[in-house]
């Protein structure tokens, strides 16, 4: 409280000492208002706090003394801050990091029992497996959804999830294999498989069973696929050869008592007569 007396002197000294208690309480004011700065990683949400006044008034519109902002890069905010008739302006950054990138790579598939997989992790500075481990390579040997939780020099995190599936090798054999042919004849190659499902040939064949006319010494080999993608394979190598062959009929040689090799006359021809060569 302030006593103004009757004198005029006093008076002004009255007023003057006003002024001076105003512009002191103006001072005070900026003095004690403050605002908030930020760091967040990419995606996430920052609070951000202005104290030491009456009244805000953000540049987002916001007239409350905390705000949320969700910024995509770094972004300077400001607040006025006012208090018994008085404002300041302030201004808070909101910093924002990136996120790592998390990948996975390696074989999603184990294929028969006792087999593994490695999974690598790549795209941050540290890893955190949903097995517990915290190298950048695992081992794994069974079916799972297995994670890695990548994080990167900001502190900032990502993570990537892969779906390791198990399944047996499927088993193959080419039955009836006539390894030795004579030239110009054909063979067939039949496949006895368990679970298999696709066949690729590599005459370029995608059926189980082919049949074959090599005209030189020729390997076959066929890989075998399971639903799940996991191959065996076979091979057989067919060689032809040049074979005897048999005239229009046979006769019966000697018939006149001169066997010689040659059909003589009255040797007549024998029908129906079935030849085997050895």
């Amino acid at each position: 409280m302030i006593k103004l007396l009757h004198t005029l002197a006093d008076t002004y000294k009255a007023i003057c000492f006003l002024a001076v208690c105003l512009l002191a309480s103006n001072i005070l004011s900026a003095q004690t208002a403050a605002v908030t700065d930020a760091t967040i990683c990419n995606g996430q949400t920052a609070m951000i706090t202005a104290s030491g006044g009456a009244l805000y008034h953000w540049n987002t519109g916001a007239t409350t003394a905390i705000i949320s902002v969700s910024p995509s890069t770094t972004t300077t905010y400001t607040v006025t801050i006012t208090t018994g008739g008085s404002s300041v302006t302030l201004r808070s950054l909101v910093t924002v990091n990136p996120n790592p990138t998390a990948i996975i790579t390696g074989d999603g598939l184990i294929c028969g029992v006792g087999s593994t997989t490695v999974l690598t992790g790549t795209g941050g500075g540290t890893y955190l497996w949903s097995t517990g481990e915290s190298t950048t390579s695992i081992t794994v040997n069974h079916s799972d959804i297995y994670s890695v939780t990548v994080t990167n020099s900001y502190g900032c995190t990502a993570t990537s999830d892969i779906d390791v599936e198990w399944s047996p090798i499927p088993t193959v054999r080419i039955d009836g294999v006539n390894s030795s042919i004579c030239s110009g004849s054909s063979t067939d190659l039949t496949l006895t498989t368990v679970n298999a499902t696709a066949f690729f040939w590599s005459n370029g064949a995608s059926t189980p069973n082919i049949t074959v006319s090599p005209t030189t010494a020729t390997t076959y080999t066929v890989t075998v696929y399971s639903p799940k993608g996991c191959s065996a394979t076979a091979s057989c190598t067919i060689t032809p050869h040049p074979c005897a062959s048999v005239g229009d009929f046979v006769w019966f040689d000697g018939a006149r008592g001169n066997p010689n090799n040659v059909q003589d006359t009255g040797e007549p021809g024998i029908s129906n007569a079935v030849v085997s060569l050895y």
